[in-house]
C-alpha cells in the first residue's frame, strides 16, 4: 500500500524528482520556508506551511505561536494532505517531505495511510521502514487518527512511535537517510 509513498528530507527533492524514471511527481511539502522552484518540478504540487512544532512543546512557544512567529499544524493542513492524497493519480509515486524527512513527513504520511483505512499500527510499522529514523509530530498523528476516527487507538500509536524511536536509538551509528535507488543513478 505504501509503495508508491516516498519520504524524503528537503534537500534531496529536487533530485529525485529530476531523476524518478516515471517524470510526472506528486509532491507534499511541509514546511515552513520558501519552496524554491519545487513547486514547478512536480505535476502536482501541494504546500502545506506548518513548524515542526507541536501543543505540548510548552508556554513560551506557544505564546510565540499566537504572536504569528510559528504555525503549529492543524486540521486543516492534514484534511488539504488527505484530499490531494485522494485526488492524486495513484499511478505516479506521492513524495512527502519536509526540511529534514524526519517529523512532518513522516506524520503526513501515516496520516494519509490512516485515512487510507490502514490500521493505525500497522501505518506506525509502514512509516518506520520508510524511515527508520523518524520522530512524527504528535499533533499531526493525533489529527491524522482523529479524521480516520481512530484516536481511540492514540495512546498505542504513541507508544509503538516511542518504541521504534528507542529501538531505533539504541542500534543506531549515526543517521542514514533511505534515498530511493532512482536518486542515487548517475547519469549518463
Amino acid at each position: 500500500m505504501t509503495k508508491e509513498i516516498f519520504i524524503l528530507p528537503g534537500d534531496v527533492l529536487e533530485e529525485a524528482i529530476r531523476r524518478h524514471p516515471e517524470k510526472p511527481t506528486q509532491v507534499i511539502l511541509c514546511r515552513g520556508g520558501e519552496d524554491g522552484e519545487l513547486h514547478k518540478l512536480a505535476t502536482k504540487f501541494l504546500r502545506l506551511k506548518f513548524d515542526d512544532i507541536h501543543r505540548g512543546m510548552g508556554d513560551k512557544l506557544m505564546a510565540e505561536v499566537a504572536l504569528g512567529k510559528y504555525t503549529l499544524p492543524s486540521k486543516h493542513h492534514i484534511q488539504q494532505a488527505i484530499q490531494f492524497d485522494r485526488n492524486r493519480d495513484k499511478n505516479i509515486p506521492l513524495f512527502v517531505c519536509c526540511s529534514a524527512g524526519i517529523s512532518r513527513s513522516t506524520s503526513t504520511a501515516f496520516a494519509i495511510m490512516v485515512s487510507r483505512g490502514m490500521e493505525p499500527l500497522l501505518a506506525v510499522d509502514e512509516v518506520f521502514k520508510l524511515c527508520p529514523y523518524a520522530s512524527p509530530n504528535v499533533d499531526v498523528v493525533n489529527i491524522g487518527l482523529l479524521l480516520a476516527g481512530k484516536v481511540h487507538h492514540r495512546v498505542r500509536v504513541l507508544d509503538a512511535i516511542k518504541r521504534k524511536k528507542k529501538e531505533w536509538e539504541s542500534s543506531r551509528t549515526g543517521i542514514k537517510v533511505i534515498i530511493p535507488s532512482f536518486v542515487n543513478q548517475t547519469t549518463g
